[in-house]
């Protein structure tokens, strides 16, 4: 299905119900006259003006599972005088924090390569014997006001940031597997199952 304007053209089963101006009927029973209904984001336009680092798939990732498991410090900006150093060094507070379980190495690897690659941050690990818990934490003033950005903060009160919302689903599907890293889980029924305290962040799921 071809939709004239900003959208991503659509694949689905020929029986998938499509919701047009007539009413919820089968993909297979559209015509080039049917007007296909789309949702709205709050009037919020398509924005082009994207961050580059915004269509990595690794950052976009790294997004999901701060999503999931993510901490921020908060802001403690002096006057005008923001600095985006890295590494624990500036002003303001950069401190990101993800918090994980010990045995997951695969994610902590994953982290630290990340945000050396794409920030020249060095993240380290501090693990919790009692807990058998880990953080995963680094410093970056400019990752920590983007995550908070795109985001948002505190775990009942995660979401996207709306332009996130007009990526390609292919790069969307990146942010989706990030957090099912942290807050989601597997069966051999084939059964995905996310879990999220952030009723805003569960709909957008779904969306």
């Amino acid at each position: 299905i071809s939709i004239r304007g900003d959208f991503q053209p659509i694949q689905c089963t020929t029986n998938q119900p499509i919701l047009t101006t007539r009413g919820w009927i089968h993909a297979q029973e559209l015509t080039t006259s049917d007007r296909v209904c789309i949702p709205r984001l709050n009037n919020h336009t398509k924005d082009i003006t994207l961050h580059e680092v915004e269509k990595d798939k690794n950052f976009l990732w790294l997004l999901g599972l701060y999503i999931a498991e993510g901490v921020l410090g908060t802001r403690k900006y002096e006057g005008k005088n923001k600095s985006h150093a890295t590494n624990g060094t500036g002003g303001g507070s950069g401190m990101i924090q993800f918090c994980l379980h010990s045995n997951e190495k695969e994610l902590h690897n994953k982290i630290i390569d990340i945000g050396k690659r794409l920030f020249d941050t060095n993240f380290g690990v501090s693990f919790r014997k009692s807990s058998q818990s880990a953080t995963v934490h680094g410093y970056n003033v400019w990752l920590r006001d983007l995550l908070e950005e795109l985001g948002g903060k505190y775990s009942d009160k995660k979401k996207l940031a709306d332009r996130l919302m007009f990526l390609q689903p292919e790069l969307q599907l990146s942010i989706v597997k990030g957090w099912l890293d942290g807050d989601g889980c597997y069966t051999r029924q084939r059964i995905i199952t996310g879990v999220s305290t952030s009723e805003i962040w569960a709909r957008q799921v779904r969306t």
